[in-house]
């Protein structure tokens, strides 16, 4: 008796561990990349008939190695453009040409609000219902879907509508315009051709050419969708209906699917040229191993929002051999700063489940950016961020003198001597200068207690007092419990706190450094240079810091009217208005992607050190070139202790 044969997407993923693509080698290429993700989101293993790990052999090669990918890499825009020349009609796809979606791939809409929804509890399975809605309404209208999924499942026509409005909002906000496509339309307009857009969808023509409006997208002359020709797709007769439409004028149709685009078109006689999605881009770049650690829905989403911003354009690979280009401050912020920021606050609402906490400290200066985007998602969901956040100023300078309150505790100094030179720490720390008669000696730090021990017991008691009065202030207080943020400590701040009476603090750090100090404190951390060692979270610690410090210097003492004194600034300027720049995209990103695209599951943080790595994978060009002398410069930035936070 025979087996079943079944649609691989009716597998579920308890039913099958791996995936064996038994076809001959010329085909495995193209059937990898259809079952890719599909295989990742389900966890299965995917190999070809000689058992050999396909994940292994495509995430890690270093160069383009099919010729259809290596021939794609010489198109560009002026091509394009002398290509469109030639035609009286310009067609253009609409999904993944003139727009893409902030997703790896579309089912990861429905997989989202599939997770949105049930926390709401507005529907369970609503991925499932919605797709199978979607394939029984043969190509109607999101009306007719959405009418047939209530009949099937039995849902009521008040909980359908408040899906629906929320499933379109949703599709809006995943959108984003392909600004070099969207240029050549411009441009062809502008050339006298006559611009037509083509669409397989569910959305009719009138409220796509609203929502094309929205996104800035105008000049052509109609929007053909299947939904509107009782759901003939491109396959099916879409293009045959543009021909007649054009009445025998000279068309070109421009597209990213070979199956669903440039194939049907040139079966109804129209010229075609074809463009990658930045998912195909991405796939033929040397940034690929991000496809590979993304199985969530969550991570899914972060690689495509990824994807929709570096690969944008199109042609963002001309001439690169498969090299990313980071042509501007956003797409580096996107690609490298952002997946930081999303890790570590998806561990910090794990973090919270597990802790009675009343409050979260930001420490300054790593914390600034955190904290300011805290601030911003929590004004749109105080339901997962319920903690009050606190934006402290801290510094190692700070923290050491707050630890002394009597000649014993100078021991503690000790610990912390800038450059082997006692004399050197006393004037840094303190503001001391030594005597004329002592400058020249190499002093223990004996004879500095015996010579100085009443200066410094009176300088740290006053800064410990100022100190404290200040964090009552921002209202911090030692009876109350704190989850405490740094970006690369060894726990220097939260021992100060402890030390001040703060007893109820818990620290969840980016990356814990074990150094000369060893706290016993409650310390936890999304990497630690102990157990991450080689990673490049740990190896770009410098840089990091760099990036998310403050735009502010280093709070070196508050006053006695409790306000904050800096230290002087060791940034050039064009430093200072990069990170500033960086800072501002990355407020931007995060609120988005957070409170839209983020499902609330802990993210792998291998993706967001595999995103870090890639700082040194990247071409930098255009606006971006000041981040290769930002990066130069990083291991220089902290040579001075004092300016460590």
């Amino acid at each position: 008796m025979g087996k079943d044969i079944r649609r691989i997407e009716d597998i579920d993923a308890e039913e099958a561990d791996e995936v064996i693509i038994a076809s001959s080698p010329k085909n495995v290429t193209d059937i990898f990349w259809r079952l890719v993700f599909l295989c990742i989101k389900r966890g299965w293993g995917l190999f070809d008939v000689s058992f050999n790990s396909l994940f292994a052999e495509y995430f890690k090669r270093s160069n383009i190695q099919d010729y259809k990918s290596a021939k794609y890499l010489r198109k560009n825009e002026n091509e394009l453009k002398k290509t469109i020349s030639k035609y009286d009609v310009v067609s253009f796809d609409l999904f993944d040409t003139l727009v893409t979606r902030k997703v790896m791939s579309p089912d990861d809409v429905f997989d989202a609000l599939d997770v949105k929804f049930e926390k709401k509890g507005l529907i369970k399975s609503f991925a499932y219902k919605r797709t199978l809605a979607g394939e029984k309404a043969n190509g109607a209208n999101i009306n007719e879907i959405y009418s047939i999924m209530g009949k099937e499942f039995n849902i009521d026509n008040e909980t359908l509508a408040r899906v629906l409005k929320e499933e379109l909002e949703f599709e809006e906000q995943c959108i984003i315009p392909r600004n070099q496509m969207v240029n050549i339309l411009n441009w062809a307009c502008s050339e006298g051709k006559e611009v037509f857009v083509v669409s397989d969808m569910y959305l009719s023509a009138d409220y796509l050419d609203d929502l094309l409006r929205r996104k800035g997208i105008v000049g052509y002359k109609q929007i053909l969708v299947s939904c509107d020709y009782e759901g003939i797709s491109k396959k099916d007769g879409l293009f045959k209906i543009l021909q007649e439409k054009i009445d025998g004028k000279k068309c070109i149709h421009i597209g990213d699917s070979r199956t669903s685009d440039i194939e049907p078109a040139e079966s109804e006689g129209i010229d075609t040229y074809e463009i990658y999605s930045p998912l195909d881009l991405m796939r033929i770049s040397n940034i690929r191993g991000l496809i590979g650690k993304a199985s969530t829905v969550g991570e899914r989403m972060l690689v495509g929002y990824i994807a929709s911003y570096i690969f944008n354009d199109p042609f963002s690979l001309f001439s690169m051999s498969g090299i990313v280009s980071i042509k501007s401050i956003s797409e580096f912020t996107v690609a490298v700063c952002l997946p930081i920021v999303v890790v570590y606050f998806s561990y910090l609402i794990e973090y919270m489940g597990r802790y009675d906490l009343e409050g979260i400290i930001f420490a300054a200066r790593d914390g600034y950016v955190f904290f300011e985007i805290y601030k911003r998602i929590r004004m749109r969901d105080k339901e997962q961020y319920y903690l009050k956040p606190f934006y402290i100023y801290a510094s190692r300078k700070l923290n050491v003198k707050n630890m002394v309150n009597t000649k014993d505790d100078i021991v503690k100094v000790e610990k912390y001597t800038i450059q082997n030179n006692p004399a050197l720490t006393l004037e840094l720390l303190y503001g001391i200068e030594l005597s004329d008669d002592l400058k020249n000696r190499e002093l223990s730090w004996q004879e500095i207690e015996d010579c100085y021990g009443d200066e410094i017991v009176e300088i740290s008691t006053r800064s410990t007092s100022n100190y404290k009065a200040y964090l009552s202030k921002e209202g911090i207080y030692a009876d109350k419990s704190y989850c405490l943020f740094d970006l690369v400590a060894q726990g220097t701040t939260q021992k100060s706190l402890s030390e001040l009476g703060y007893k109820k603090v818990v620290g969840l750090y980016w990356e814990r450094v074990h150094g000369n100090h060893i706290y016993n404190l409650p310390i936890e951390a999304v990497f630690d240079s102990l157990d991450d060692m080689g990673k490049s979270a740990i190896e770009k610690s410098n840089l990091l810091e760099m990036i998310f410090t403050s735009p502010e210097n280093s709070c070196v003492d508050i006053d006695d009217e409790l306000k904050p004194v800096f230290s002087k600034e060791r940034r050039n300027i064009e430093e200072q208005a990069t990170i500033r720049e960086i800072h501002q995209y990355l407020v931007e990103f995060a609120e988005e992607y957070l409170c839209f695209f983020y499902d609330g599951e802990v993210i792998n943080k291998d993706l967001a050190d595999m995103c870090i790595s890639m700082i040194n994978e990247f071409e930098y060009t255009r606006d971006a070139k000041i981040l290769e002398t930002i990066e130069s410069n990083s291991d220089n930035y902290y040579v001075k202790w004092i300016d460590r936070q």
